[in-house]
């Protein structure tokens, strides 16, 4: 869309700002990333989105020229200056003047109302100059008369029309409101889905304790939608997952559980693999017993053909010993169930097999040979052969693994923050959620 109307924009960077310390990191708040695009990036595309030339548009700046031209040159091309906003305004002869700053974001719609209003009176005669009311008292030090007094003094009296235009954009002064923004801008939808993946950890429940508005989504859409459910802990039998979802009133049952213990016991299958010293607890070996009757449980070198890792909630120093000195063997396979660092619990964080394997590589200098949960695709394989992958979701609290493992599946994934993850995790990835969440009672505004 292109207006009659000359337009200038002048979109002035402020400092790293209290509210998202965490997250910025010292950056300027210009290069915090809204759903994966820098905040810079977004404004911009909302002037050009009205037929706004790059050229016309104007970037003040005290955190360091290079920096921001590092983040949007390969894209836009913009003036970035490291100017004041009075010398600026000084040889101005526009129709229409915005200026801006980074603690929220307009749109073009936004903005669009007021363009049309203008259009219909303009006059070749008038110069019109919007401000963002809120922002122009934050601009600079001084007062907001003496840029009024200045920009008068430039035009002849009566052919400058300056005016306050307070327009309603969206604020990004905390993580709150980073958190709102970015919900609103997502694409993510459940139309078209037919099944989802939840992570369990984290994500329905934190130790004992249901994060009930999750499983109020879960129950409430268990006729509409197939419901999996999946986990990297392996401290526990796959019955005892089934027994805790439905006392939390989930109707699942044994074919909705998705562990690494399944495709484990089918790799120690398929390699004849049957005398192995584990790492787990008795929960995870009587499991591995039931699926696999013939399999030997032993420490004898001589005998073991792989030391299996697991989430031992009974380790013992002892156990470590024995592994750590039947992996300087290299003939010894090492396999892992899976490498969360942490596993979360009402009470806090506890080391999960991820710490583990950091321990025996610091021991014996090795890391496991596969490692079957998440983020290996492996894992899904069975769920994969029943849909596509625009019909699949992924739900889970980790970017580590829930989030990779759905990337490497190409399938959308959704993160919570009610386990592990923070915002600040996602700050830096490459990728980001599709869409990010407090909990899955959210879910509801998303097409449901």
């Amino acid at each position: 869309m292109r207006y009659a109307l000359k337009v200038k924009v002048i979109y002035i960077l402020t400092d790293s700002n209290a509210g998202l310390t965490s997250i910025l990191k010292g950056k300027p708040k210009s290069l915090l990333r809204v759903n994966g695009k820098f905040l810079i990036q977004r404004q911009i595309e909302e002037y050009l989105k009205l037929g706004i030339p790059e050229q016309d548009i104007t970037v003040l700046t005290s955190s360091g020229i290079e920096i921001i031209k590092d983040a949007v040159s390969n894209t836009l091309n913009i003036n970035i200056k490291d100017s004041k906003l009075k010398d600026c305004l000084k040889d101005i002869h526009d129709d229409f003047v915005i200026i801006q700053n980074d603690r929220h974001l307009i749109t073009s719609d936004d903005l669009k109302n007021i363009f049309d209003a203008k259009t219909s009176v303009y006059s070749k005669n008038i110069d019109f100059y919007y401000f963002y009311k809120e922002d122009v008292f934050k601009l600079e030090a001084q007062d907001i008369d003496d840029i009024f007094n200045m920009l008068s003094k430039e035009r002849i009296s009566g052919w400058c029309n300056i005016q306050l235009v307070n327009v309603n954009g969206h604020p990004i002064e905390n993580e709150e409101d980073l958190y709102e923004l970015e919900k609103s801008l997502s694409e993510f939808t459940l139309k078209g889905k037919k099944a989802f993946i939840f992570d369990l950890d984290g994500t329905v429940y934190l130790g004992d304790l249901p994060i009930e508005n999750t499983i109020n989504f879960i129950v409430s859409n268990y006729q509409k939608f197939k419901f999996y459910f999946m986990t990297n802990n392996t401290s526990k039998n796959l019955t005892e997952y089934i027994k805790r979802l439905n006392n939390f009133g989930i109707p699942a049952t044994i074919d909705r559980i998705i562990s690494p213990l399944i495709p484990l016991i089918d790799y120690l299958k398929e390699k004849n693999i049957t005398k192995i010293y584990p790492v787990a607890n008795t929960s995870m070996k009587n499991y591995l017993k039931e699926r696999m009757p013939e399999i030997i449980f032993t420490d004898d070198e001589k005998e073991c053909e792989a030391v299996v890792l697991g989430f031992d909630t009974e380790l013992t120093y002892e156990k470590m010993k024995t592994a750590a000195l039947l992996l300087k063997d290299r003939k010894i396979r090492y396999l892992a169930t899976h490498s969360d660092n942490v596993c979360p619990t009402d009470k806090g964080d506890i080391p999960d097999v991820g710490s583990f394997i950091a321990l025996f590589e610091k021991t014996v200098n090795r890391t496991p040979e596969i490692v079957f949960g998440k983020p290996n695709k492996i894992l899904l394989e069975p769920i994969l052969r029943l849909y596509k992958e625009n019909e699949l979701a992924v739900f889970g609290d980790r970017v580590y693994t829930d989030k990779v493992l759905a990337n490497n599946a190409g399938i959308d994934f959704v993160l919570v923050l009610s386990g592990e993850a923070t915002r600040a995790d996602v700050e830096g990835l490459e990728r980001f959620p599709e869409l990010i969440i407090k909990d899955c009672g959210e879910l509801k505004y998303f097409g449901n």
